[in-house]
């Protein structure tokens, strides 16, 4: 799979987004002929990038077309049989996480003209620092005035992943190709890098803004790997983190940082310092691991705002390294780690970038900072690409080795090795996990399923996108269902994701326990969201009620993330909602309820 194949659809997405960008500056919803500037820029880059000779591109063949197709039909193969095999057909998706809602709900509002900066308040309730809008930008691009907002979301629910996981793989194998001179053992351990699964850790395998940040970063990889020239490598490494930093603000952001780390570490042997210094940098592994165990055992730890707190001390190190060796096999991290060192020790790669990238990356993931276990693909990914260096090192010593005793069975080294990588590959699927979804629902048809909603909120969903009864409006409803309601519609949905950001709306909602959902409850609620909302630009709220909304109501301090049964359902609050002077019922349907209120209702 030459270079050209696959920079072409990467820097495809990096100027769609960037002509995206300017016709929503310019209030102009996204269409096709707004990438033509885009297009054009791509074409004189690639046509500049493929006449530098220093790239090295391989000319297609045959050998070429193996991993090619490999590349290519891995990812589909995996999102198809596990879409119609293993979960629901449509529209029940898998629950891969909650913020692709919210990030869906965004590319509705982009859509659809209502967002037109390139910073978006993804959270407003919690007031959360504004994010880049890349993601729903590229999203944006899908979306077709044919196709309703919720039958396009199942969609990239559900196939997304295959755009991200393919460029991914093709870049992690480039990558590993570069540095071990051998390109089938690259496949493999691309492969092995596609296997990588971690609990809360986000890798290329979900259709989220963080696994389109890790293609661009591994693109970014690549191009400090190459040979490129100074002028050349600057401006396609500045394309490849912008887009990453786009796309996902944390994750592009560390990835630079580790990146800069690295780079100034392959530089060690440059600096002409003291021989004494000279060693000690060359150590940093050693005390920097010394420096991060005594930060964790004295109980210190760094928190910030949205990424959850951080244990210290044994538990941390123990969940870290729990979380480490189920997320990649332990034979990969350690011929990795392993092979790292000894060319660090033995100084013949004190400058190889990719060394420096696994070890850096690998510190950075051991510190006690709340969320930084989501870096963790990051050091899986050069474990990947430097394992698999290091078992074509060894596979060239035993086949030579073996040249003069046994050349039958020198020919068959190379193919033994690469075979126990691709079996290691199934190493992630085979270890139990520890903890148990709860995003499961009975369904009458399908049996035990497992879903982000139930049947009938998503009809619910379904009516609400094609029957708005404004063309802008608020969704209030539990956590859950409305994230949900926000991502089918493109509608902005109050994200309540913590116990104190939710009292003061349930505190509301709970007093239609009593009696009718009067004009103080109205007024109380308009003032409550105009504190995170610009009211004059929405029409109205939408309240939603679904079984586990009625469940959260009457139970304040819970977060119901999955469907519930209808037994939930609480008559008195949904009569107290019928009989209100100030709301219309728009929708009934089993345990689903959608109620409107004007905003100004006198």
């Amino acid at each position: 799979m030459g270079f050209l194949a696959t920079i072409i659809p990467t820097l495809s997405i990096s100027f769609s987004l960037m002509s995206l960008t300017i016709a929503s500056l310019l209030h102009l919803t996204p269409e096709l002929l707004l990438l033509v500037p885009g297009a054009f820029t791509l074409q004189v880059t690639a046509f500049y990038v493929a006449r530098r000779p220093d790239l090295d591109v391989p000319r297609p063949g045959f050998r070429e077309l193996i991993p090619f197709c490999i590349i290519v039909a891995l990812p589909i193969l995996a999102v198809f049989l596990t879409s119609y095999l293993v979960s629901p057909p449509s529209p029940l998706p898998f629950a891969e996480g909650w913020d692709v809602f919210s990030y869906t709900m965004l590319a509705g509002q982009v859509h659809s003209g209502i967002l037109t900066a390139p910073l978006a308040n993804l959270n407003p309730v919690t007031q959360q620092l504004p994010l880049p809008i890349g993601f729903p930008l590229f999203v944006a691009l899908f979306l077709s005035t044919s196709i309703a907002q919720p039958d396009a979301v199942i969609s990239f629910v559900k196939f997304g992943p295959i755009i991200p996981s393919t460029l991914a793989i093709a870049w992690v194998y480039l990558v590993a190709q570069k540095v071990s001179k051998n390109r089938i053992v690259a496949l493999a351990g691309a492969i092995i890098t596609y296997s990588f699964y971690g609990y809360n850790v986000i890798d290329i395998k979900t259709f989220l803004p963080a696994a389109f940040s890790w293609v661009f970063s591994i693109f970014g990889l690549y191009v400090l790997l190459s040979s490129l020239p100074t002028r050349s490598k600057s401006m396609l490494f500045s394309v490849a983190m912008g887009t990453a930093i786009y796309f996902h603000f944390y994750t592009g952001v560390a990835a630079l940082f580790l990146m800069v780390a690295c780079i100034g570490a392959s530089r060690i042997p440059k600096l002409g310092a003291h021989r004494a210094i000279y060693y000690s940098l060359v150590a940093y592994p050693l005390w920097a691991t010394t420096a991060i165990l005594v930060i964790d055992f004295a109980g210190l730890s760094f928190n910030f705002p949205g990424a959850g707190t951080v244990d210290t001390g044994n538990r941390l190190i123990f969940d870290r390294l729990t979380l480490l060796l189920r997320g990649l096999t332990p034979a990969v991290w350690i011929i990795g780690v392993t092979a790292s060192a000894l060319e660090l020790v033995f100084r013949r790669s004190t400058n190889s970038i990719a060394i420096h990238a696994l070890l850096i990356g690998l510190l950075a993931y051991l510190t006690p900072v709340s969320g930084m276990f989501r870096v963790l693909f990051w050091p899986a990914v050069l474990a990947s690409v430097l394992a698999s260096k290091g078992t074509s090192d060894i596979g060239f010593k035993i086949a030579k080795n073996l040249t003069a005793r046994r050349p039958q069975l020198s020919k068959a080294t190379p193919a033994i090795l690469i075979g126990c990588l691709v079996i290691l590959a199934t190493y992630p699927a085979l270890v139990p996990i520890s903890y148990t979804p709860v995003t499961y629902i009975a369904d009458s048809s399908l049996g035990t399923i497992r879903s982000s909603y139930s049947f009938s909120e998503y009809l619910g969903s379904q009516y609400l996108s094609a029957h708005g009864p404004v063309k802008n409006f608020i969704i209030l409803s539990d956590p859950g269902f409305s994230l949900v309601l926000g991502g089918l519609t493109g509608q902005s949905a109050v994200r309540l994701t913590s116990l104190s950001n939710m009292k003061p709306f349930q505190d509301i909602l709970q007093q239609s326990q009593s009696f009718e959902f009067n004009q103080t409850m109205g007024s109380q609620l308009t003032k409550l969201l105009g504190q995170y909302y610009q009211i004059s630009s929405y029409g109205g709220l939408v309240i939603a009620l679904s079984a586990r909304t009625y469940y959260w109501i009457g139970n304040p301090g819970t977060i119901t993330w999955a469907p519930m049964s209808t037994t939930n359902v609480n008559g008195l609050v949904r009569t107290n909602l019928l009989d209100s002077p100030i709301l219309q019922h728009l929708y009934n349907d089993d345990d689903v309820d959608l109620f409107f209120m004007p905003f100004g209702v006198p």
